[in-house]
């Protein structure tokens, strides 16, 4: 009986689950559809106004006089209305199509349930059995503990390396902009600046604009470090649970941001000797950044095939499971 129970627990599952990606492709189509509906209604109001303009003169029209109603429509408007006839035919029967394929999908939670029940119940009679076939589950279980485990913490520091990666670009991206201004302040300090009136480009606009752009990076200098420190803390756990994660393989930056004090002193006494230190801060900073970056580059490329063989693993495991099962 609870063989039963099983197979018919797994068919549910599996029902439902091909019901959910039903549902997916037919919300694109009836989509698709309803798009197509609404751009042939424009069209076919288009061309029904054109139509009714054509067939009446302009001697008619500034008398006032409306067209017949009763004439025939055009060979175009004809084409239309009927295209978009069958149009919202195919709309409504994937309507009705969507509608049943959700409203099969919405039970996948309550046959997960069950199927869940039905395997342990399954189990726990092979179990009392005995023999061959329960030391095998018993075995796969196991392992399936561990691939499952392994499988999730590589998913996470994955996971937690990408997010770093954005933040990093994002960082970096913010210094370049501010290595660029440096640069267009030195030089033009350097040459005396450009003069327009009273405004010279190089102490007052590229000076202005660098430490705008310095001020940009703050935010996502602090969630680059939040970032890291996160995959770090991840990394631990994956080598506290025998992974291979070695959270000093990620490079820590240290980023030198002008002190308030240099700042000051860059806006109020603009020169190229603060120029210079502030240039070189930023391109400190910019550096630091560039190798945290190719560090969490590396530990991606080392761990997604790793991620993605403990999940290979653990689905075969999960097979052999079934089959297990349905014996």
């Amino acid at each position: 009986m609870d063989l039963d129970e099983f197979l018919a627990a797994e068919a549910a599952v599996a029902e439902c689950e091909w019901a959910r990606s039903r549902a997916t492709v037919l919300h694109g189509e009836l989509s698709a559809e309803q798009e197509t509906c609404q751009l042939l209604r424009r069209r076919l109001d288009e061309t029904r106004r054109r139509s009714k303009l054509s067939s009446t003169s302009f001697i008619a029209r500034l008398l006032g006089r409306r067209p017949d109603p009763s004439a025939p429509p055009t060979p175009e408007v004809a084409a239309l209305t009927s295209e978009l006839a069958a149009h919202e035919r195919a709309m409504q029967r994937l309507s009705t199509e969507f509608a049943s394929a959700r409203e099969t999908a919405a039970g996948l939670d309550a046959a997960r349930d069950r199927l869940d029940a039905a395997t342990a119940a399954r189990a726990a009679s092979i179990a009392e059995g005995g023999g061959d076939r329960s030391r095998r589950l018993a075995s796969i279980d196991d392992e399936l503990a561990v691939t499952r485990r392994v499988r999730d913490d590589l998913r996470a520091v994955v996971s937690s390396a990408l997010r770093a990666t954005g933040a990093l670009e994002t960082a970096i991206e913010r210094f370049g902009t501010a290595s660029g201004w440096s640069v267009v302040d030195v030089v033009s300090d350097r040459s005396g600046g450009f003069r327009h009136g009273s405004l010279r480009f190089g102490g007052d606009v590229a000076g202005t604009a660098k430490h705008d752009a310095l001020d940009a990076t703050v935010v996502p200098v602090a969630e680059a470090h939040a970032a890291l420190l996160s995959l770090r803390s991840e990394l631990a756990d994956l080598g506290g649970s025998g992974g291979s994660g070695n959270p000093d393989d990620v490079h820590r930056p240290n980023i030198r941001m002008p002190s308030s004090a240099l700042g000051t002193w860059d806006v109020w006494f603009d020169n190229t000797f603060s120029d210079l230190m502030v240039h070189d801060r930023i391109a400190s900073s910019s550096a630091e950044l560039r190798r945290a970056a190719a560090s969490v580059d590396e530990l991606i490329t080392e761990l997604t095939p790793a991620a993605d063989a403990a999940a290979a693993q653990t689905t075969a495991l999960e097979s052999q499971r079934a089959d297990l099962l349905r014996r």
